[in-house]
């Protein structure tokens, strides 16, 4: 039975345990970590594990750390100590009891040169997570060579499809599909098919039935919306990005706007309304999709 999950959305002036509790009551199955700090917090109420817990939700998966990650194509020892960070994180999650992890191959923007020493870094990470008996899925972000490098090494690198990037980065790519037997975890989430957004899926314009035949052996679909959006987006015509993002669905729900520069979303609505709405949408791909698979 396939389940629907979600990052533990930011939204001021809530705490963790406010969100995962809200995110349970709108029906969610599942909820991932943003990051290594949720599974290991001291304190219960910023402790991922004891809260899911508590209300009966499984972890999925935990995004490791991302910054830095460029270096890891280059000489040099801050790429060895960035593949150090992610392999103490990895054995942090397994500790935790998380048997799913989430890393990037590139970070930001831009992207390094394509290097033998990355896909050999890359490759450690690999073989420990078949130690650890952790599933390591590898984010497709701005680079789609990089991604392919690292896919290509090793039969046991597995897949976490970001639809967002896919669409504002490399909409011809051919990833979700090409690599789509090794999916094991996604990242739902839409935009304006120009720029990383995190808006709640449908609200923007990605192809999501395009993606469905990649998407359909997933077992749990896991949102990564960000919450209310206001994103400045340097060098953008302020009358074309309005006129461009008038048609996406989330602004004729009237739930989406730009001033300027910016992108707006969400910003009258409190967090119950976001995670049904979240939920609903995920309910509605779960129905595009197709087909079952199991957890």
């Amino acid at each position: 039975m396939r389940k629907l999950g979600t990052y533990p959305v930011r939204w001021a002036g809530l705490t963790l345990a406010q969100r995962v509790e809200a995110i349970a009551r709108a029906g969610f199955d599942s909820v991932s970590a943003s990051g290594i700090a949720q599974l290991t917090a001291a304190q219960p109420q910023e402790n991922l594990p004891r809260l899911a817990a508590a209300y009966g939700l499984h972890i999925d998966n935990v995004h490791l750390t991302g910054r830095e990650t460029n270096a890891v194509w280059l000489e040099g020892p801050q790429g060895a100590a960035v593949i150090a960070r992610y392999l103490a994180e990895m054995e942090q999650a397994v500790r935790a009891g998380v048997t799913r992890a989430v890393a990037h191959v590139t970070w930001g923007l831009s992207a390094p040169p394509l290097t033998a020493l990355g896909v050999e870094r890359f490759g450690t990470l690999v073989r420990r997570a078949e130690q650890l008996g952790l599933t390591l899925c590898f984010e497709n972000s701005v680079s789609v060579p990089h991604l392919r490098a690292v896919l290509d090494s090793d039969d046991a690198a597995c897949f976490c499809l970001d639809t967002g990037h896919w669409h504002a980065f490399a909409p011809g790519s051919d990833i979700a599909l090409r690599y789509a037997p090794r999916i094991r975890a996604v990242h739902l989430q839409d935009n304006d098919g120009a720029h990383d957004l995190h808006l709640i899926p449908l609200d923007g314009c990605v192809p999501f039935d395009a993606l469905a035949a990649a998407l359909r052996g997933v077992p749990v679909l896991t949102m990564e919306a960000a919450g209310r959006v206001d994103k400045p987006l340097p060098g953008e015509d302020g009358a074309e990005l309005s006129r461009r993002l008038a048609g996406l669905p989330g602004a004729k729900a009237g739930l989406l706007r730009t001033q300027g520069d910016r992108v707006l979303a969400y910003e009258r609505m409190d967090f119950s309304a976001y995670l049904n709405r979240l939920h609903e949408a995920g309910t509605a791909l779960a129905q595009r999709i197709g087909g079952d698979a199991d957890v």
